[in-house]
């Protein structure tokens, strides 16, 4: 059985805001279900989300939800987690064009903080492979790299992340203008 690792972010009322905002970005369906919907009356949550889930058509599954009656909502979300296959990017630890091949797999794990406004840091760590055969993907081997990064945010996007990582191949500086995850 293959195993599939899902994003779920937790927020302090604006679940539906970034969920929506997600399906703009990467497309497919979602749905949002609220609290209201399952029975909860109270006018300050009803409307809040129980749970969302977008999926789109690269098998991306996205799910949310607002902090829960009861439980202490987050004051910021700093640990981000992604598990990327056939279609990953690369390890930012060495060239871009260093890990190719027919299928791929690639993880990686960033501590995020926000000094300013505009701007936040990154320190993570990646780990993958690549090989010709599926049935060769395993955590067997993995090649890996660390390091720090810097993401410049407007209200709608992240125009600019520097990324300085280490690998066995030494120190690689990585520009683009996207965020991470």
């Amino acid at each position: 059985m293959a195993s599939k690792l899902n994003p779920y972010l937790q927020f302090n009322g604006t679940a539906r805001e970034a969920m929506e905002y997600y399906r703009d970005v990467f497309g497919g369906e979602l749905v949002i279900n609220t609290f209201g919907e399952y029975g909860n009356d109270d006018p300050a949550t009803k409307d809040q989300t129980m749970h969302a889930q977008l999926e789109t058509q690269d098998g991306l599954t996205l799910m949310a939800s607002d902090s829960p009656p009861g439980m202490s909502a987050p004051k910021e979300s700093n640990i981000s987690v992604s598990l990327s296959g056939e279609d990953g990017d690369t390890l930012r630890g060495y060239s871009s064009d260093r890990f190719r091949n027919r299928h791929s797999m690639l993880m990686n794990a960033e501590f995020r903080w926000i000094p300013a406004l505009a701007w936040d840091m990154a320190l993570f760590y990646d780990a993958g492979k690549v090989t010709s055969r599926r049935e060769d993907l395993d955590f067997d081997n993995l090649k890996t790299d660390f390091g720090v990064g810097v993401r410049f945010h407007s209200p709608t996007a992240t125009p600019l992340r520097i990324d300085v990582a280490y690998g066995s191949e030494g120190l690689n500086i990585v520009f683009s203008g996207s965020a991470a995850f």
